[in-house]
């Protein structure tokens, strides 16, 4: 089995060949994400398929295709939503004054139902990444700045 297949069979895909000749022949309809599935906007693969080797776009390609899409669309729903733009120049500095309630709930001395949902999750994965894509779920972070404001954290 070659990287594909496997995750083609993690991606619930029965019929990898055909998947292959969708692919490669783009007869799909229209353009979605071979990662995530979800639908592209017209066009959305042109640039991709400019930068690719005989215009067709390669696995490694396609993570960051995905990545660029979904980083598009949740910024256009946070616009939408209203949610401010974060400044990450301030940002730890405004976490420093709320420290020591973060390490209590680090260190579970204060409830958190966020806490118990990231916990329940590592619990239920076992320290095997790849129940996270069967599960289609994904182990939370650290408020609504995501992983670069776990990295401030």
């Amino acid at each position: 089995m070659d990287l594909m297949s496997d995750m083609a069979a993690l991606a619930g895909i029965k019929d990898i060949e055909a998947y292959r000749r969708e692919i490669q022949s783009g007869d799909s309809g229209e353009d979605k994400c071979r990662l995530c599935l979800c639908p592209l906007p017209d066009g959305y693969l042109e640039p991709w398929k400019d930068q690719s080797i005989d215009g067709i776009i390669r696995l490694e390609m396609w993570t960051k295709i995905c990545q660029s899409h979904t980083r598009e669309t949740l910024e256009d729903e946070w616009r939408k939503k209203g949610y401010p733009k974060p400044d990450w120049r301030t940002l730890a500095s405004r976490i420093t004054k709320h420290l020591r309630v973060l390490k209590k709930i680090i260190a579970d001395k204060v409830n958190s139902r966020f806490r118990d949902q990231f916990a329940q999750q590592q619990k239920e994965i076992k320290g095997n990444t790849a129940m996270l894509l069967r599960q289609e779920r994904k182990l939370t972070f650290p408020g609504y700045y995501g992983p670069r404001g776990g990295d401030i954290l």
